[in-house]
C-alpha cells in the first residue's frame, strides 16, 4: 500500500509511522479550522493535509530532523501557512507562547517500535498531559494504537477507528466540540464510508455455530469499534477472525469480503486436509487459492503452493484454517 502520492523527503527515516495520504486529507478535513497546533509532526504527512484544510498549522516535533523533513516536504509542495517548532508540544513554556491562538489541538504521541500489547500508558506525551496542558482549546485529537478497543480507553471521548483499503489503520480520539457520539468507524477506499453509535460488548454478540450458505467478511472497523449491527450472525474462525453468516444474500457496505460457502472439511491430518482442499478447488474450477486463518506465517507458502497445484484460469477462492478443518469458499463480486 502506498502511503503517498508524491514522494516525501525523509520517508525512508519518518515514512513508517507516518499518516497515509488519505487518511491524513480525511483526518484534516475533519479538523478544519482557523489555527491548528500539530503536535509530533514527524515528516508532514498529516502537517500537509491541516495546511490545505485550515488557515494556519503550528507544527511542533521534539525532534529537529523531522522538522526539518516536515519543512522541506511543505517547501515542495508550495505550503506557506505552516510555522514549524523544534519543542516538546507540552512544555509549560511553549504551551504560553501559543496559549489563545490555537483552536484545535492533535497530537500524535510516539510509541514503542514494538511491544507485547499496546496500551495508552506508553504513549508520550500522554493524553493526560496534551488534556491538561491543553485544557482551553475548543477541541482536542490525540492518536492512538488502532489494537485498543473502546473498552481499554479510559477517557471521555469519541474513540474513531479508520480503516484503509479494508485494514485496521488507525485510531483518533475526539475530545471537546470535536466529538460526534460515543464509537465511530470510517472506512477508506475510493470513498469514504462512515459509521457511528454506542459500542457493545462482543459477549453479547449473536455467536452461531453452523456457517449458512452466505458469509461475509466485516471491515475491521465495524470489530474494533464495536459497532456491529445486533442483528447478524456471527460465526468465528479464530480469536482474531469472524465472519457474518446468513443463508440469504447480504448488501451491505461494512462487508470487506462476500463469499459462497462451497464446503467444510475435518481431518486429522494436514497432509490429507491439504489434498481434499486441492480436489474441491480443481472441481470448481477454482483458479487461485487465498489461504486465511491462524496458519504458521513460515508454512504459509508451502500450504498455499500445495493448495493451488494443479489449478487453471478460474474464479478467486479463499479457504479459512479453522482448527482441525478447512472451510472452502468461493469470492463473490
Amino acid at each position: 500500500m502506498k502511503k503517498f502520492s508524491r514522494r516525501m523527503v525523509g520517508e525512508e527515516v519518518g515514512g513508517r509511522f507516518a499518516t497515509p495520504e488519505k487518511v491524513a486529507e480525511y483526518r484534516a478535513s475533519r479538523l478544519s479550522c482557523k489555527v491548528l497546533l500539530e503536535i509530533g509532526c514527524g515528516i508532514g504527512g498529516q502537517t500537509i493535509a491541516f495546511a490545505r484544510h485550515c488557515k494556519k498549522v503550528v507544527a511542533v516535533d521534539i525532534d529537529p530532523k523531522m522538522v526539518r523533513f516536515a519543512k522541506l516536504n511543505c517547501k515542495r509542495r508550495g505550503i506557506k501557512n505552516v510555522k514549524f517548532f523544534v519543542a516538546d508540544g507540552t512544555n509549560e513554556e511553549f504551551v504560553n507562547r501559543v496559549m489563545h491562538k490555537i483552536e484545535y489541538v492533535f497530537c500524535d504521541p510516539s510509541r514503542p517500535p514494538s511491544e507485547d500489547e499496546r496500551s495508552i500508558s506508553s504513549m508520550s506525551p500522554s493524553p493526560q498531559e496534551i488534556l491538561s496542558a491543553y485544557h482551553w482549546v475548543k477541541g482536542i485529537a490525540i492518536e492512538a494504537p488502532p489494537q485498543l478497543t473502546p473498552e481499554r480507553i479510559p477517557f471521555d471521548c469519541e474513540k474513531e477507528y479508520i480503516s484503509l483499503e479494508g485494514q485496521l489503520n488507525r485510531l483518533t480520539l475526539y475530545f471537546g466540540e470535536l466529538v460526534r457520539c460515543e464509537s465511530s468507524g470510517v472506512m477508506i477506499n475510493d470513498e469514504v464510508k462512515r459509521v457511528e453509535g454506542s459500542p457493545t460488548d462482543p459477549d453479547s454478540w449473536n455467536y452461531v455455530d453452523t456457517l449458512e450458505k452466505f458469509a461475509y467478511e466485516p471491515d475491521p472497523v465495524l470489530v474494533q469499534s464495536r459497532l456491529l449491527p445486533p442483528a447478524f450472525s456471527i460465526y468465528r474462525i479464530d480469536r482474531k477472525r469472524i465472519l457474518i453468516t446468513s443463508p440469504h444474500s447480504i448488501e451491505s457496505p461494512y462487508f470487506k469480503n462476500s463469499y459462497e460457502v462451497v464446503d467444510f472439511i475435518r481431518e486429522n491430518e494436514m497432509d490429507e486436509l491439504i489434498r481434499k482442499v486441492n480436489e474441491i478447488l480443481i472441481k470448481e474450477g477454482a483458479g487461485k487459492a487465498v489461504l486465511r486463518g491462524n496458519v504458521n506465517p513460515k508454512d504459509y507458502w508451502s500450504i498455499r503452493n500445495r493448495i493451488e497445484h494443479g489449478l487453471k484460469n478460474g474464479e478467486t477462492f479463499h479457504v479459512f484454517i479453522k482448527g482441525d478443518g478447512a472451510i472452502v469458499m468461493r469470492v463473490l463480486d
